[in-house]
C-alpha cells in the first residue's frame, strides 16, 4: 500500500496509508473480491486520496433468483441459452465484472455481457 501511495503522490506517507486502509476497511465488505485486482485497488486509493471516500455497490444474487434458476433447472424447463444467461447473471452479481464472468465460463467478455444483460 505504501509503495502504491508513494507512486501516486511521489512520496511515502504512513499517515495516508493508514487513512486509505481505514477507509477501505470501513466501506468494503470483509470478503470483497477485488474483481479489478491491482487496477481497481489503485483507483480506490486514488479516489480516497482525492475525495476521502470509496464505496462500491456489491451486488448479491437474491436467494429467490438463485432458487428459481435451480428449480427450473431441476424441472428441465430451461433452454441452453436460458441456463447460460441465468448462470452468467448469477456470476456477474457475485463477481462484479464481465471479464470475471468470461474467465469463469470460458466465454468472450462481450458474449458474457450479452448473456448477463439479456437475463
Amino acid at each position: 500500500m505504501r509503495a502504491l501511495i508513494a507512486r501516486i503522490i511521489g512520496a511515502e506517507s504512513s499517515e495516508l496509508a493508514a487513512t486509505v486502509l481505514e477507509t477501505l476497511e470501513r466501506n468494503l465488505p470483509r470478503d470483497y473480491p477485488w474483481a479489478g485486482n491491482v487496477r481497481e485497488l489503485e483507483q480506490a486509493v486514488r479516489r480516497i486520496l482525492l475525495t476521502g471516500r470509496y464505496t462500491v455497490e456489491v451486488a448479491q444474487a437474491a436467494p429467490n433468483e438463485e432458487t428459481a434458476l435451480i428449480e427450473k433447472l431441476r424441472a428441465g424447463e430451461l433452454t441452453s441459452a436460458e441456463l447460460l444467461a441465468g448462470y452468467c447473471a448469477l456470476l456477474y452479481r457475485r463477481l462484479g465484472t464481465y471479464a470475471e464472468v468470461a474467465k469463469r465460463t470460458g466465454l468472450d467478455p462481450r458474449t458474457s455481457r450479452k448473456y448477463v444483460t439479456g437475463a
